[in-house]
C-alpha cells in the first residue's frame, strides 16, 4: 500500500509542478504499452499510435528542453533521440510491411 501511496504522491507532485513533464511520461507509457500490444497482435494501428507517441514525447521533451534546460540535459536529450529513431523506425516498417506506400500513391494521384 505504502508503494501505491509514493506513486500516487509523486503524479500530483508532477502535475502540480511540471505538468508537460507528466504528460511526456503518460506519452511514453503510452507508446510502450502500444509497443507490447503490437508485438503480441501484429496490427497495424497498434503500431501507428506508439510510433505516434513516440514522436509526441520526444518532440516535446526537446521542445521544453530547448527553452528552458535542465539539470538533466544531455539524458532527455538522449532519449528524446531514440524516441525520434524508434517513430521513424515504425513509419518504416509500416510502410515496407503493410505496402501502404502503393495506397498513398493511389491516394495522391486521385
Amino acid at each position: 500500500m505504502r508503494f501505491w501511496q509514493i506513486l500516487w504522491l509523486g503524479w500530483v507532485w508532477a502535475w502540480r509542478y511540471n505538468p508537460a513533464e507528466l504528460m511526456e511520461q503518460l506519452m511514453v507509457l503510452c507508446a510502450i504499452a502500444t509497443a507490447i500490444i503490437w508485438g503480441f497482435n501484429n496490427r497495424w494501428p497498434f503500431l501507428i499510435l506508439s510510433s505516434s507517441f513516440a514522436l509526441g514525447a520526444a518532440a516535446s521533451m526537446l521542445m521544453r528542453e530547448a527553452i528552458n534546460p535542465s539539470g538533466q540535459a544531455k539524458l532527455v536529450r538522449l532519449l528524446g533521440l531514440i524516441l525520434t529513431l524508434y517513430s521513424i523506425h515504425g513509419f518504416v516498417e509500416l510502410v515496407q510491411t503493410y505496402r501502404l506506400a502503393r495506397i498513398l500513391l493511389k491516394f495522391l494521384q486521385v
